[in-house]
């Protein structure tokens, strides 16, 4: 059998800054001036705007301007539902736009494939020094090759599958999942004891959504209209996929009469922050983590191990498999567009340490 043919990577060569400043983009970029891939500048960590020079944030490329185009172009996207997803595209995005104008790159101008082929991977190499996890470069890179979807909608001039080809972009780490930490059995015991002893009532209601395998976003906008005390259920709504599912009520909820008349939300934030609309507005994702954080240092593992709210969904996708329940029949409840995601975020090295099957914390 012949070797599989391996893709070189292309030859990586830029404009001067002389060549964008004079507009002209069709001359040769083989000169020695060209930019050394090894002296780009690194990208800006933090994207607050006072701490970026105004020439980088209104440079060659008006960042602000073309970030509220490329928003507004993922809410039409039929494959991006969720708002966590456009916010997270919209902000690498920036961050690239920065990066371009710090070097004076005029995207607009970039008509062939082969130079959005050498900025793609310039600025995977340029994240590669910047952050250690593979899948937040492999994320950001997937951000950018949405923006210049979003750049090439128009004309169609790019092949933007050719220039972010898989040969020399970074991707997604399929193993990553594995090196994240667990929630052991006794981790669980003591977040359930300590809820059902001192949480308040909106955590009972976080830890609920968070052990059916719900996403924060999922739990944050769960709403009390979408209750059904008659046949004992709940509709949550997924973002990624833009349709609900069918939770069982908890037994400790029996009354609809806990709520406010006004309440819209079923979580809300017990502060005198958001006292005044309390239960009208969402609370944020981040409420949520805080809160897994908050149970956390009320354990014994507290500054031992490091948890997130995502734990409980990996749990949740593992103690199904091991129940029998097909692929996409989980899918149906832990809105998985991809089967094999599922497998992923249900390996698990010891199925006994897993709380949600031995302590029966779910009703199936």
């Amino acid at each position: 059998m012949a070797d599989e043919e391996v893709k070189q990577e292309p030859e990586i060569k830029f404009h001067t800054p002389e060549q964008i400043a004079s507009g002209s983009l069709d001359a040769p970029t083989e000169s020695s001036n060209s930019w050394d891939i090894n002296k780009l500048p690194k990208v800006y960590v933090s994207m607050k705007d006072d701490g970026i020079p105004d020439e980088y944030i209104k440079g060659v490329n008006n960042v602000e301007a073309l970030n509220k185009e490329f928003y507004q172009f993922l809410i039409k996207s039929k494959r991006i539902n969720s708002e966590n997803t456009r916010s997270s595209y919209e902000w690498n995005a920036k961050q690239f736009l920065i990066w371009c104008n710090q070097i004076q790159y005029d995207i607009r101008k970039c008509q062939d494939t082969k130079e959005l082929t050498g900025i793609a991977i310039a600025f995977n190499r340029t994240l590669e020094k910047t952050y250690s996890e593979r899948n937040t470069i492999a994320l950001k890179m997937m951000s950018v090759k949405k923006f210049w979807h979003y750049i090439n909608f128009q004309e169609q001039k790019l092949d933007i599958g050719s220039a972010f080809n898989a040969d020399w972009i970074t991707t997604m780490d399929g193993n990553a999942f594995k090196k994240q930490i667990r929630i052991s059995d006794q981790l669980y015991d003591e977040i359930v004891a300590y809820v059902n002893e001192s949480g308040t009532y909106d955590e009972k209601w976080i830890l609920y959504f968070l052990a059916w395998g719900c996403r924060r976003s999922e739990a944050a906008d769960a709403r009390v209209e979408n209750i059904d005390m008659a046949n004992k259920w709940i509709q949550v709504y997924m973002q990624k996929t833009g349709d609900f599912k069918k939770l069982p009520l908890p037994d400790w909820f029996t009354s609809l009469s806990v709520f406010d008349p006004s309440q819209i939300f079923i979580i809300t934030c017990e502060s005198n922050r958001t006292k005044e609309h309390r239960g009208k507005r969402k609370v944020s994702t981040k409420h949520i983590w805080r809160v897994v954080r908050k149970w956390l240092t009320h354990t014994s593992f507290n500054e031992k191990v490091k948890i997130a709210p995502h734990a409980f969904r990996r749990y949740f996708a593992s103690s199904m498999i091991r129940a029998g329940f097909s692929d996409s029949a989980i899918a149906k409840i832990t809105g998985h567009r991809s089967l094999q995601m599922i497998q992923k975020y249900g390996y698990d090295e010891d199925v006994s340490s897993n709380p949600i099957v031995t302590k029966k914390a779910v009703k199936y």
